[in-house]
């Protein structure tokens, strides 16, 4: 996988523990491991070797044209001192007594499948007493003399490190790094189990290893998840726990095992991880079931493994975002087409999209096989959902969240709204019953504005729209409204407000929203309008503070213009606009307002102040640090010959072309140096921005905002590469820099490269060339017959 030609199967892991149970769902990798061909399965008696069952899982591999990890370890009871209590326990996990028995074994294996298996994973997951017993040293040496014979019988074979295991298994990882192990590895073999947890959780836990990797100057090698599932998991809010020795796994229901199952391979994708192997196709401790019963036929979820590659197989990544309300979108490119793949983690939440029907859509279709068409609105849960547009251009639809009866979208608090009329219509998702609604007749319309006119015939007739419950404890919110109220009406007829219940009770502050207005008459969470016989704003902030008492539990929740005059006193009033915007948060340091995951640095688009960007590719990693947060809010990229025209005292701007500028785009106008948020796209060359203009200009520059960025862990490469001159073997070489460099030794005739990490003691590489990283005080022995050529390059 890499960021030019995206995943293809062998991306698609796979663990079998029966060949006879396997089935073409299009995976490309498999890992030998729980397949009776470890060490003490293969080599029973000392010197003595039984290849039949290796030979048939090879066999079948190499036929199917899948590529092999093979695992390593797990000696023969023979080897070992102590013993296990006997051969038919389950797993070793002692080092051998002799190492040389250690070298006989990977000599034997890497011999008989040369050309056959080009992956050798040193140990299962080394953290777990269950696995391994010895020494952090001692697994060093392990893989230092396995990497030394591997790549000595297969220049093409590659060494994966020891497997750790679990939420907190880079921390072994770095102990293992630290002792010397990250010479001798060529790629990062990771499990990623993080149940009960959802598969999202997967995307953070590589990045910690990515930072271990990244401090040990090994951030540049690729990161294999060779083994990931559950057996334990939450599902409709009650907990499944397998038995206490994990004898009893409980069976994942279709619908959250499927959804399970591609959000773990998207959230590898996503992380960066090149190859992901799911545990497994036959296996009875995962939850997740591939099979049926008697392992003849696939399962549902089977079948959805197997839809999930013939989605993605071949597919380029070109952007990954999740909002802080849980939403996470993909858009990625295959065949020419456009795809985007959806999905949310907020088990309680349900988001619906709106497909313009100039999109081309192909098809849509959910995780679990059911296809999508003829609707201009679906719905987004916890199941992944494939758009398939011919539109290459297009961005991915606005989510909204839905109401509780997943019919019409509520309000989507991504810290702002926004409701505008066009004149005629009450805005979609917005309900004004039987009451009257018509355009404006006035000729005093707010430049830029189609104001209609609200005419109950009864009391409490209005205007609303369903929050779902969208307010988050402890934020500040602010409420407005461009109107404007004939004097013929009394004060206290019409009022803006937050709702709560069938009946439409106002939020009141003994519900937790607390007034903070100097205005006598906004209570609490609602603005008595008062008569003005010409259109102007209103507003009040109110604080959602629900720490001592929730609004009802399940209460309907909406906000509202709402006429409270009695039945045959009703008059008209006209509205040309209303808001609700968040305008503080809960904790404003607690996170980011948006993390995207990139593979290379990005060209373009719009990022606010505390956006995150986490590169996956360990090629961008190297030049750019693992992180960029906005520091400075703004546009990537330029805008060529677009023309802008906007009044003083103004919000909305004319372009001279045509959807030139986006929604979210920051922006400049002429000489005016304030930067401005393109908020609403009215029409295609309309918008508006986020606050009005101070002087009038015409035809002038419209052009980006460039925003800025923090590097996180920035690499050294402002400092050129050197090449020292080489003293009389054997060459002593310290990295006396307060920074790592990579070291690349190449040409002459070396003999021996040796590290030391305190001056005194050296270990034999078992290389004669090639690269490798020094931290700062770290140092190399280079013995030599003829002098090599060695270049310092700074990291």
């Amino acid at each position: 996988m890499d960021a030019v030609n995206g995943i293809n199967s062998s991306f698609f892991g796979m663990h079998l523990q029966n060949i006879e149970n396997d089935k073409p769902v299009g995976y490309g990798s498999i890992r030998l491991w729980d397949t009776g061909t470890t060490w003490r399965d293969i080599e029973t008696q000392k010197g003595k070797f039984d290849w039949t069952r290796l030979d048939q899982f090879v066999q079948q591999a190499v036929t199917n044209g899948n590529e092999i990890v093979y695992t390593l370890g797990q000696p023969p009871l023979w080897a070992t001192t102590p013993k296990v209590p006997s051969q038919s326990s389950h797993y070793n996990p002692y080092p051998p007594n002799n190492i040389k028995d250690w070298k006989d074994y990977v000599t034997a294996v890497t011999k008989r499948y040369r050309g056959k298996i080009k992956y050798y994973e040193i140990w299962n997951e080394p953290n777990l007493a269950m696995f391994y017993a010895g020494t952090i040293q001692g697994l060093v040496q392990l893989t230092k003399e396995a990497s030394a014979i591997i790549h000595q019988s297969d220049s093409t074979a590659k060494v994966l490190s020891p497997c750790y295991t679990g939420l907190e298994g880079y921390q072994g990882f770095d102990a293992f790094l630290a002792a010397g192990g990250k010479f001798f590895i060529d790629i990062i073999a990771v499990h990623l189990y993080c149940y009960p947890s959802q598969p999202e959780r997967m995307i953070s836990l590589t990045q910690s290893y990515r930072k271990v990797a990244a401090n040990h100057q090994i951030g540049h090698l690729p990161i294999w998840n060779t083994e990931s599932s559950w057996n334990n998991f939450y599902y409709q809010g009650i907990y499944y726990p397998s038995g206490a020795n994990n004898d009893a796994t409980p069976i994942m229901p279709d619908d959250l095992a499927t959804s399970y199952l591609f959000r773990m391979f998207l959230s590898n994708w996503v992380a960066g991880i090149e190859r992901c192997f799911f545990y497994g196709m036959d296996s009875m401790w995962s939850s997740i079931r591939l099979l049926t019963p008697d392992n003849k036929s696939l399962s549902l979820v089977g079948y959805a493994y197997k839809r999930m590659v013939g989605w993605f197989d071949g597919a380029v990544m070109n952007n990954y975002e999740i909002t802080d309300e849980g939403m996470h979108s993909i858009t990625f490119t295959k065949d020419d087409h456009k795809g985007y793949c959806v999905w949310t983690t907020d088990l309680e939440k349900i988001y619906g999209i709106n497909v313009p029907a100039d999109w081309a859509i192909v098809n849509i279709t959910r995780a679990n096989g059911d296809v999508i068409s003829g609707v201009p609105t679906f719905y987004v849960d916890k199941m992944p959902v494939l758009l398939d547009s011919v539109q290459m251009n297009r961005l991915l639809p606005t989510f909204k969240e839905m109401d509780d009866n997943n019919s019409l979208p509520s309000l989507a608090y991504n810290s702002d709204f926004k409701l505008y009329f066009d004149g005629t219509n009450v805005p979609s998702s917005w309900s004004a019953g039987a009451m009257p609604t018509t355009a404006y007749a006035g000729t005093d319309v707010p430049l830029g504005y189609n104001p209609i006119t609200l005419a109950p015939t009864t009391q409490y007739q209005g205007l609303r729209q369903a929050i779902n419950n969208g307010l988050l404890p402890g934020a500040r919110y602010e409420m407005a409204i461009l109107y404007k109220l004939p004097a013929v009406s009394m004060d206290g007829e019409w009022m803006l407000r937050i709702e709560v219940g069938s009946r439409g009770t106002l939020l009141e502050q003994s519900w937790g929203a607390s007034s903070n207005t100097d205005q006598n008459d906004e209570t609490g969470s609602g603005i008595n309008l008062n008569v003005q016989n010409e259109f102007a704003i209103k507003k009040s902030v109110f604080l959602y503070d629900l720490v001592n008492q929730m609004a009802p539990s399940g209460s309907i929740v909406q906000f509202g213009l709402i006429n409270r005059a009695a039945s045959g006193q009703n008059k008209p009033i006209h509205v040309a606009g209303i808001w609700l915007r968040q305008i503080t948060q809960v904790n404003p340091q607690e996170s980011p307002s948006r993390i995207f995951y990139l593979q290379t640095a990005p060209k373009s688009g719009s990022f606010g102040k505390g956006d995150q960007i986490i590169f996956t590719n360990p090629d961008t990693t190297r030049m750019e640090g693992y992180s960029w947060i906005c520091s400075v809010s703004g546009t990537l990229g330029t805008i060529n010959n677009v023309m802008g025209t906007i009044q003083a005292g103004a919000a909305i701007l004319t372009i001279s072309s045509p959807d030139a500028i986006r929604v979210n785009n920051r922006i400049m106008i002429g000489s005016d140096t304030t930067v401005y948020t393109v908020s609403l796209r009215r029409s295609s060359t309309q918008f508006e921005l986020n606050a009005q203009t101070a002087v009038t200009q015409t035809n002038q520059t419209v052009t980006y905002a460039q925003p800025d960025f923090i590097k996180l862990t920035v690499p050294r490469n402002d400092i050129s590469p050197t090449v020292p001159a080489i003293n009389a073997s054997p060459y002593l070489l310290a990295n006396t820099n307060g920074y790592s460099v990579e070291v690349v030794v190449a040409g002459g005739a070396v003999t021996k490269i040796e590290f030391s990490r305190d001056g005194f003691n050296f270990f034999d590489l078992g290389m004669t060339s090639g690269s490798l990283s020094l931290s700062p005080k770290d140092q190399l022995r280079i013995s030599y017959s003829v002098k090599p050529t060695v270049t310092l390059i700074p990291r």
